[in-house]
């Protein structure tokens, strides 16, 4: 399917190609944010895209073959992802009752139920005074942004660092526990200027002491 879009103002016409007109193959293309693994009670984000360029169309959502909502705009929100929201999902541009473009590929999310990071230790035999001890928190799909606490034995909970990785100093004097946590941005709000984020579950308690 060719498409031929030409410029007149504000209005757009289709039909013969001249030279203000452009050319474009039609195909649509939908993607998915934040991935196409995403968790339980995630906000996720589809957008269907024209090759060729243009956005400003109404557009036909599907999961499975069937209509998927009654919205006809270029990018489309599930507030809360459950396990019914896995399926295939397509897209497609609509200009008139005869005439569309071709259906997208599908993207497939896999639902997974909310994720709890976990701690790897290293080294992981015995460590003295003065040690070092890198902690890392773990989490198999990507997009995360890591967050770090710690909690002394006078019960004060800290947060110590935004990393992935944690480097700690062996203290034989007071045995201290650290656990991870993790977000990441499911979508940008245009008029709030915000980022929304998906926060995981902590990770398990790691306690450090030097021998």
């Amino acid at each position: 399917l060719k498409i031929y879009e030409c410029t007149l103002g504000n209005d757009f016409i289709y039909g013969l190609l001249t030279t203000e007109c452009f050319i474009g193959n039609g195909k649509a293309v939908v993607s998915i944010k934040p991935d196409t693994h995403v968790f339980i009670g995630e906000r996720v984000t589809l957008r269907c895209e024209i090759q060729g360029g243009g956005s400003e169309w109404e557009y036909g959502w599907y999961k499975s073959n069937n209509k998927f909502t009654d919205s006809t705009k270029q990018e489309i929100r599930i507030q809360s992802v459950g396990d019914s929201d896995s399926g295939d999902y397509t897209c497609r541009r609509l200009w008139d009752s005869s005439q569309r473009s071709e259906t997208s590929d599908a993207v497939t999310p896999t639902v997974s139920a909310k994720p709890k990071p976990t701690v790897r230790v290293n080294p992981q035999s015995s460590v003295y005074t003065g040690d070092t001890v890198t902690l890392s928190c773990e989490l198999q799909s990507t997009g995360w942004e890591f967050q770090w606490k710690t909690v002394n034995q006078k019960q004060q909970v800290h947060d110590i660092e935004q990393a992935k990785t944690l480097t700690v100093t062996v203290d034989n004097e007071e045995e201290t526990m650290y656990w991870c946590s993790a977000r990441r941005k499911n979508y940008y709000e245009d008029y709030s200027n915000n980022f929304y984020y998906y926060h995981t579950e902590r990770s398990e308690y790691v306690w450090i002491t030097g021998s």
